[in-house]
């Protein structure tokens, strides 16, 4: 169960971390391993925003190497060469740490890359990628690559349904993954702060930061769930990684005087169900927009994304929009023309928005290497960290770096801890959860362990972030009742509640993912 706020009244941290998605979590995880009294709050849920709506694609970073429109690029820029390269080996460098750490979060990914003639690189060029990415042996990661010339003889599935076939001069297949339960890495970072000795809490909104005469920074907090719990606890420095919700908050510190950091870029997904060829096979091209498109596996589905566009609506609320939908199933189809996809094919969906680093030379974001820890001193905000373009695969690495930043402004004073990332038991509940429409006692028993112990509030943060149920969109009312009764008895809610749970739950789905799921018949 969460603690109640009143506890933190008056109380002094070394660091506040503001934002608990992964990045957020991460560094809140690393700062407490390295000795630091850590709080980290969120106005929502752990995870609950872009944490739980990538693409879910773990990259070995061969795709950094690939220039918009012609290697002159690199030639004309070897600077931003040089930092695409160094981006590409530390992508590498974090594969082989999380496959090493996590591989039950992770799910191996055969991926087919088709080589046109009017790509701007060919296939010797992506040859000379792999090279140096094996060359560098960061992560100890087996890339597997194999490049095959397109000579009209039989092709690797799922190539035959790629366009323009007399186009294509080669095919790039190589190994990547994907995270098949990214939310419960942001939930396991959170738990193991806490762990470390780390003060966490969901759903409790910062309504007010000021710095003390004594420099300290103030912060005023209020339960989102229950306004009559309220705090003020102090640090002496705070992360800001609330994402896209990062410039709201400089403006209440600076009076609206501070410089804009973030801008948010909206990505959407579509589930479908492809042909057999395409059975845990994914392909990586270039939509007409020349951004990347991704057509990738997830069960006995496939998900397409992401779309790339400027989002400025309400942040609270992010859903797939039809023109977005369209969109994908138009590029869907222009790439593969003989799917034949149509609405009625999309499954589900999903929307995130991404918070890229703000250049008004860059309609879209400056895609920099790494994640940009912003010191906002300049800013008049001395002691006040913002982290913008923080990719989920390389969340440690920017927990670091943030931790690096917090060393040479304050020294920690409690024993240097060590990470634990792994869950594995947690596997069971994704990999094993029902048979034959029934909770296995292995489920019943790890729900309960995380009802108990990892402040769930309601029946969205179980099924939706806790567990991966909500994820599968062959959930049933049956199954999400034995849930919802399960958390009746944990969390003592009364038959009233659980109604309101299960309703709320089905809502959200329809409204977030667009099923279409009818109102579940509840018997408690």
């Amino acid at each position: 169960m969460r603690i109640n706020l009143g506890l933190l009244q008056e109380r002094h941290f070394d660091v506040a971390v503001i934002g608990a998605g992964i990045n957020g979590a991460s560094a809140a995880q690393h700062l407490a391993a390295a000795g630091y009294r850590v709080a980290m709050v969120d106005k929502g849920d752990y995870g609950s925003a872009a944490s739980s709506r990538s693409s879910r694609i773990l990259h070995s970073g061969l795709r950094y190497f690939a220039p918009k429109r012609s290697l002159w690029e690199h030639l004309a820029h070897p600077l931003r060469f040089f930092e695409l390269a160094g981006t590409a080996f530390q992508s590498m460098a974090a594969m082989g740490e999380l496959i090493a750490t996590i591989p039950d979060k992770l799910k191996p990914l055969s991926l087919t890359m088709p080589i046109y003639k009017d790509t701007p690189y060919r296939g010797w060029h992506v040859d000379l990628g792999v090279l140096a990415l094996r060359l560098s042996k960061l992560g100890r990661v087996p890339l597997t690559y194999r490049r095959t010339r397109n000579d009209g003889s039989k092709r690797d599935r799922p190539g035959d349904w790629l366009r323009d076939q007399s186009s294509i001069t080669h095919f790039a297949r190589f190994s990547d993954f994907t995270f098949v339960w990214p939310e419960r890495i942001t939930i396991d970072a959170v738990m193991d702060a806490r762990r470390l000795g780390a003060t966490v809490r969901n759903y409790t909104k910062v309504e007010r930061l000021w710095r003390a005469p004594d420099g300290k920074w103030q912060l005023s907090l209020r339960d989102c769930l229950d306004p009559t719990q309220h705090a003020q606890l102090s640090a002496s420095v705070v992360i800001n990684a609330a994402g896209v919700w990062m410039d709201d908050l400089h403006r209440g510190v600076a009076a609206g005087a501070a410089r804009r950091r973030v801008i948010g870029i909206k990505g959407s997904h579509i589930l479908v169900r492809m042909p057999s060829d395409f059975a845990n096979e994914g392909i990586a091209a270039m939509n007409r927009e020349n951004e990347a498109i991704f057509c990738l596996p997830a069960g006995e589905f496939h998900y397409i994304g992401p779309t790339e566009t400027m989002y400025e609506g309400d942040i609270d609320r992010v859903v797939p929009e039809e023109d977005e939908i369209r969109f994908l199933l138009d590029e869907a189809n222009h790439l593969m023309p003989g799917l034949g996809l149509t609405r009625e094919h999309v499954i589900s969906a999903w929307a995130g928005v991404r918070p890229m680093t703000f250049d008004p030379l860059y309609p879209k974001g400056k895609r920099l290497p790494f994640s940009v820890l912003h010191d906002m001193a300049s800013d008049g905000m001395p002691n006040l960290l913002a982290l913008t373009w923080g990719t989920f695969n390389l969340h440690r690495h920017s927990a670091r770096k943030i931790v690096a930043a917090v060393r040479r402004r304050i020294r920690s004073t409690g024993p240097k801890q060590t990470p634990i990332y792994s869950t594995a038991l947690r596997t069971e509940v994704a990999n094993d959860t029902t048979r034959a429409g029934e909770l296995t006692p292995a489920a019943r028993s790890l729900l309960r362990a995380i009802l108990r112990d990892e402040d769930v509030t309601s029946l969205i943060d179980l099924v939706c972030r806790r567990t991966p149920l909500g994820w599968n969109p062959e959930l049933t009312g049956p199954v999400i009742t034995q849930v919802a009764r399960l958390a009746m008895d944990a969390l003592n809610w009364d038959e009233a509640r659980v109604r309101e749970e299960v309703a709320g739950l089905t809502d959200y789905l329809n409204a977030q993912h667009l099923r279409r799921m009818a109102p579940v018949a509840l018997t408690v």
